[in-house]
């Protein structure tokens, strides 16, 4: 048997005009996709996009990075030969405010900031930041005599790290990963509270700084992205009124902030006093269906799950979902396909979708758009498909009402010829890359199940798919096979 046979062309004529109907309202891509080959292809190039341009990728799955724990053990200590006249405790609310006073001009603040605001800082992005914070900050205001001046930050090469640490009561540590950074400890928390209460002027300055590091970075590690996280907590956590106000709209300037903004919410739901407002803003983020806030609610939602503490979240995400699910755009769906391949509770809200959209559908082209968004979808998740995620979401589905949901879909994809192609060639390249793994019997019978529902009740798909398993020649593909004809 052929799986494109002469049949299949005399069908692909009939519905050929139908086929590209809408074509600018769907979301097919324009690479041309006709075997598991291409698909192999385009994984691979995928793949490399997201090394080659991981600074959003880094953000959206820093939540991993909290497992660091950085791993501080402290360095040898080097004597600086210059010592301080005094040693500020920022903790302290009036020694803070006389060491601002004090060194207003000079890069000893820029310092103080920078320790206060982040948990560590490698001592090889030291220069960065503070150059980027003292552009930031304001111009001292200098007395000569009767006369007011402003100065420019001063900065001076000769001042030792060892002496500027002393007089903030500053560390030096070495990471796990033999990373040198440096810190105020447990300290930092206070001295910020301090800095922004005191001196509240300076508040905006400090989040303009913020913004342009998180922007700076284009190949940042998993620890530098975690400490800006855990910069932006640390400025909100303190007054989040005022963060509502100043320092989200800053972040919602820039889609690549969009695994940031979700990790901030996460984050800051640990927090029981914030909870309710962090409620708010996300639920904000989903409402905000013109932006790409959506996304960061999604992401949200997928952290939270693993608390089980998402539901409040479920409910207006399948509304925004069902609304958007026809319109998304290509980096829409990678995005989507990266969730799906984390979050059981996203795959069921996606399915339930899927099925609710084609079921209020009556207009022929919109459901064309719909399975073509379900294909493309399949096809971004499997280009993640590795040894540690071999289950391919909206086919290997983790429960029968997932693949229920998916039924009615794919009673559309099947009849359609360059659709069911489009299938078959993921699936394909799918059951071979899945050989390689080791793959359980679970997946085995999720993935079987998944081409009883493809076949429906049509003998003559049921006969395709068979055909297709059989010439594919590799374990999986002959093991799904086996379970099919013995069902």
């Amino acid at each position: 048997m052929n799986i494109n046979s002469e049949e299949d062309a005399v069908q692909q004529d009939h519905v050929g005009q139908q086929d590209h109907v809408g074509q600018e309202e769907t979301v097919e891509e324009k690479e041309e996709i006709d075997n598991f080959s291409d698909l192999e292809r385009e994984k691979q190039n995928s793949n490399e996009f997201k090394v080659q341009d991981n600074v959003a990728y880094t953000q959206i799955f820093i939540q991993n990075a909290s497992g660091l724990n950085i791993g501080y053990r402290q360095a040898e200590e080097k004597k600086g030969t210059i010592k301080p006249e005094k040693v500020f405790d920022l903790r302290k609310p009036d020694e803070c405010t006389a060491f601002v006073e004090k060194y207003r001009a000079g890069e000893y603040l820029a310092v103080a900031i920078i320790l206060s605001t982040f948990e560590a800082v490698a001592v090889c992005d030291l220069p960065d930041l503070k150059k980027v914070l003292m552009e930031c900050i304001p111009k001292a205001h200098i007395f000569v005599g009767e006369d007011v001046r402003d100065e420019d930050p001063i900065t001076d090469p000769y001042i030792s790290l060892n002496t500027m640490l002393s007089v903030v009561g500053g560390q030096q540590f070495v990471t796990e990963n033999g990373l040198i950074c440096i810190s105020l400890g447990e300290n930092s928390e206070a001295a910020l509270v301090n800095i922004l209460e005191q001196f509240p002027a300076l508040r905006s300055s400090i989040i303009e700084w913020l913004v342009r590091v998180n922007e700076m970075d284009q190949h940042r590690t998993a620890f530098a992205a975690y400490q800006i996280a855990m910069a932006f907590i640390r400025m909100i956590s303190i007054d989040i009124g005022y963060a509502r106000r100043s320092i989200l709209p800053e972040l919602y300037t820039n889609s690549d902030n969009v695994g940031l903004l979700a990790n901030l919410a996460y984050k800051l739901y640990g927090n029981i006093t914030l909870r309710e407002e962090v409620k708010e803003i996300v639920l904000d983020w989903m409402e905000a269906e013109e932006s790409w806030l959506w996304r960061s609610a999604c992401l949200t939602y997928s952290f939270l799950e693993k608390e089980m503490c998402g539901n409040w979240l479920e409910r207006q995400m399948e509304r925004t979902l069902r609304k958007k699910l026809l319109y998304l755009k290509r980096e829409d769906l990678k995005f989507v396909a990266s969730i799906l391949m984390e979050s059981k509770g996203f795959r069921n809200i996606i399915t339930s979708v899927f099925k609710k959209v084609s079921e209020q559908t009556d207009d022929r082209k919109k459901h064309q758009i719909l399975s073509q968004v379900y294909i493309n979808l399949v096809r971004y998740s499997y280009y993640q498909v590795s040894a540690g995620l071999t289950e391919l979401p909206l086919v290997a589905c983790d429960t029968k009402q997932q693949q229920h949901n998916l039924t009615v879909v794919l009673a559309r994809i099947m009849p359609v010829y360059h659709l069911r192609k489009q299938m078959y060639a993921i699936l394909e390249a799918y059951l071979k890359e899945l050989s390689r793994y080791a793959f359980t019997e679970t997946v085995i019978k999720h993935i079987a199940a998944y081409f009883c529902n493809l076949a429906g009740d049509s003998a003559e798909y049921h006969r395709d798919i068979l055909y297709l398993l059989e010439k594919c020649q590799n374990k999986a593909a002959l093991r799904i096979y086996e379970l099919i004809c013995h069902a």
